[in-house]
């Protein structure tokens, strides 16, 4: 039955109607598995089975599994609830969850709750992507899930005892081993929403959509699988716990808890709540198991229970009226438990007392509707929790609110559920695109900013941008031709034995150990854009006049020229770019000159001497087209306007998924990462912010220091994919109010500043060799190439 109409006709049947649903005896399935994976039988739905009693009836292994109705037991005496407690005011400053111990940044959005082993090593999945980082923050591996697991919703991860991970997506379960290595995998014609419980000897017990309880041995193989009820839906599924005797414990939403041998699957008893035929509530939670035996679990109806191993009732308590989350059931240290029943916090002893209570005004703990938890317990006790407005509250085992933060307007995107390594005591949580790893301390110590805020320090040592040693006679060449004058386009070629500088004169191409005079193309021809081919030995350039050529760089022989009908004002652009089945293309990235509307051509290069206009997409701009940046596939796009800031594109099947980012100022430089994933935008108002595209998220937002007055970020460029940035600038220090060029070196998962350059005049252009050692470094009165790796021996 579909979850929602599980739900109305539950609330119908409070109000208006009574009676039992005909008894029905739950099949077991039949399917069984091989190494190669199960085989399915398909079985008939049927109506579950209700007994209207307390006790617990056994099931021997060797009979059928009838459904036996004994008397009726008394009802439990209510137990006060104390008030709700409001929750206190909301910051808006993560540091109030702790230090931020690291950062990483990945390619997607993360949506689903990390899983951190027990060694500290944290799994997560964003995209299609699998990632595994250790507790210091670094990439122990990373593994692409298969299409069908990367399709459709995010996947989940889980963490064994054992060292494996295990991924569960649409009706999959897919296993790694603690290296990364790809183990074993098994899909059924079920969907799994319930995370999977592990038992000591490693077993791995799975409860799908229709009610199939699977067990898994380590290697994969199905020890057993049974149905304990005929229910069977979509939307979230109550699951498995292991209890300290090996014994499985499970609930199917219908009336029943169920308790089950571990060695073949049999039932051994049944707890059914008494008033269970008259209300047709259901059990909708997984079942908690605490430290002294007590199983725990919730009906849809508000009422939590506790049972005693052998299945007898030891209480319960009506906690309110209202919408249980279902993945918010959590157990704390002294078997004290927590649950969310519509807007309410409950946290009840292990006595059946209720603790506190606690008034989530309009909200709601999210993951109502999927399998991931709203909340993490960490080793003190203490809950965290996120509600449907984007907070994250930490409560103690106590009853105080230590912290509430308020997400949503940092991000600009939902956050994932949180989640506690218990061997560090740290929280993680995936904001947009960026994994964050947070220390969470009694005593509050000062944090970083969720936007990063960055400064050089005081006692910086201004080191002059100095040319590379190695590279010597290439220096030696740029500084004889003058390259830098009038330069308006500068790139390595994809292989780094090139370093081409286009402007006034045309275009310049020197070799990049200078062993050999320079080549001269496009000669005493104003050029205002470059491209590399980075398959074939190709170079395109685009004359202000609106002409493009394509020369072959063995031969220098022309081998198109492609007429454009206007002229070319700036920021104009070209790159080379492939499509889905990898057809040449040609972008030329034309911005307005007399109105608002410019212009991407696409040409078609299949004849590379006689290319052919593809397709024109248009762009419109409320000012002045100011910036203009492709990924290296030339496929992402991201064009700054003056006042409306950067709009992003995809192609060649036309602009995809478009986004407006607006920076902090006009934006006057752009860059995008490699795969497309992240822009950086350096603006007039002397700030340099990163986002993600796909999300917004902004993963850095860094800011002048208070020495100087920046007057302009014109360069920027990605490095080691989108985990630094280097940027050029120019500036008026306070001092001695001379204009002076910075070139910095930063790294984003850190925020930490990696190195700064500074130079006597604005910094115009940076272009990153391909092997990222060397950086070509433009200012208005000269063309070096510098040393990254000096750079950082001289920090």
């Amino acid at each position: 039955m579909n979850r929602y109409w599980l739900v109305i006709l539950v609330m119908c049947c409070l109000a208006a109607c009574s009676g039992e649903t005909p008894a029905a005896t739950p099949g077991q399935s039949g399917r069984q598995t091989t190494a190669a994976g199960p085989t399915r039988t398909r079985l008939p739905t049927a109506t579950p089975t209700r007994p209207p009693t307390a006790t617990p009836t056994p099931f021997p292994a060797h009979a059928p599994r009838p459904s036996p109705t004994p008397p009726p037991a008394a009802p439990p005496t209510p137990r006060p609830r104390p008030a709700a407690i409001p929750l206190p005011a909301s910051t808006s400053n993560l540091d109030a969850a702790g230090w931020t111990v690291w950062v990483r940044n990945l390619a997607d959005v993360i949506s689903r709750q990390p899983a951190v082993a027990a060694d500290g090593r944290v799994y997560l999945t964003a995209g299609k992507t699998l990632y595994a980082f250790a507790a210091d923050g670094s990439e122990a591996w990373r593994a692409t899930l298969a299409p069908e697991a990367a399709a459709g919703a995010a996947a989940e991860v889980i963490a064994a005892p054992d060292g494996r991970v295990m991924v569960i997506a649409g009706n999959t379960l897919y296993t790694f081993a603690a290296d990364g290595a790809p183990g074993w995998h098994w899909s059924g014609e079920d969907a799994l929403t319930a995370l999977p419980a592990f038992a000591a000897d490693g077993t791995a017990y799975l409860m799908t959509n229709r009610s199939n309880l699977w067990a898994f041995a380590p290697d994969g193989s199905v020890r057993w699988t049974t149905r304990p009820c005929a229910m069977s839906g979509s939307g979230p599924w109550p699951g498995a716990a292991v209890g300290l005797d090996n014994t499985v414990y499970a609930a199917c939403l219908d009336a029943s808890v169920y308790a089950l041998d571990p060695t073949s699957g049999d039932i051994l008893w049944a707890f059914t709540p008494p008033d269970a035929g008259e209300t047709r509530r259901s059990i909708v939670t997984t079942p908690l198991v605490g430290s002294d035996g007590t199983i725990y679990a919730a009906d849809e109806l508000g009422t939590l229970f506790a049972l005693r191993p052998d299945g007898q009732l030891r209480w319960s308590v009506q906690l309110a009226r209202g919408l249980v989350a279902p993945a918010s059931l959590a157990l704390a240290p002294d078997n004290a438990v927590y649950l969310a029943v519509a807007n309410r916090l409950f946290l009840v002893t292990a006595e059946g007392t209720v603790r506190r209570t606690f008034d989530l005004d309009l909200q709601q703990l999210s993951g109502l509707f999927g399998q991931n938890s709203p909340v993490a317990v960490a080793a003190d006790g203490s809950l965290i929790a996120k509600t449907t407005n984007q907070e994250l509250l930490r409560f103690a085992a106590t009853g105080e609110v230590l912290w509430r933060v308020l997400l949503a307007e940092q991000t600009g995107v939902a956050p994932s559920p949180p989640a506690v390594g218990l061997a560090h005591h740290r929280l993680y949580i995936g904001l947009g695109p960026q994994l964050r790893a947070i220390q969470m301390d009694d005593v509050l110590m000062e944090a970083e900013a969720l936007l990063l805020t960055a400064a050089a320090a005081p006692s910086e040592v201004r080191l002059p941008l100095m040319p590379a040693a190695a590279l010597t006679p290439l220096n030696e060449q740029l500084a004889a031709y003058r390259a830098y004058q009038g330069l308006q386009a500068l790139h390595w070629s994809p292989d780094g034995a090139l370093l081409a500088a286009a402007g006034a004169q045309g275009v310049r191409l020197f070799a990049g150990r200078g062993d050999s005079p320079p080549i001269a193309l496009n000669q005493g021809i104003e050029t205002a854009a470059l491209a590399f081919d980075p398959t074939a030995p190709y170079l395109a350039a685009a004359a202000r006049d609106g002409t493009v050529r394509i020369w072959d760089l063995d031969s220098l022989a022309r081998l198109a020229s492609i007429r454009h009908d206007a002229p070319l004002a700036d920021p104009a652009g070209l790159v080379f770019l492939r499509g889905e089945r990898q057809e040449p293309y040609l972008l030329l990235f034309a911005p307005p000159v007399d109105d608002q509307v410019g212009h991407l051509y696409l040409y078609d290069l299949s004849d590379i001497a006689d290319p052919q206009l593809y397709a024109v997409y248009s762009f419109t701009t409320s000012s002045i087209t100011s910036a203009y940046a492709t990924a290296a596939d030339g496929r992402h796009v991201v064009v700054g306007d003056f006042l409306d800031g950067v709009q992003a594109y995809s192609l060649p099947d036309g602009p995809l998924g478009s986004r407006v980012f607006k920076p902090f100022g006009p934006p006057n430089a752009l860059a995008v990462s490699d795969a497309g994933n992240y822009a950086a935008a350096g603006t007039l108002a002397g700030r340099v912010q990163a986002v993600h595209l796909d999300s917004g998220f902004m993963i850095a937002d860094i800011r002048p220091p208070a020495d100087v007055t920046y007057v302009n970020t014109q360069a920027i460029v990605f490095r080691q994919g989108w985990d630094e940035i280097i940027y050029g600038e120019s500036f008026r220090d306070v001092a001695d109010e001379a204009d002076q060029g910075r070139v910095a070196w930063w790294s984003l998962p850190d925020n930490v500043l990696l190195g700064a350059y500074y130079t006597e005049t604005a910094i115009t252009h940076l272009a990153l060799h391909p092997a990222e050692q060397f950086l070509a470094v433009a200012t208005e009165t000269s063309l070096l190439v510098t040393d990254l790796e000096e750079w950082g021996a001289n920090r």
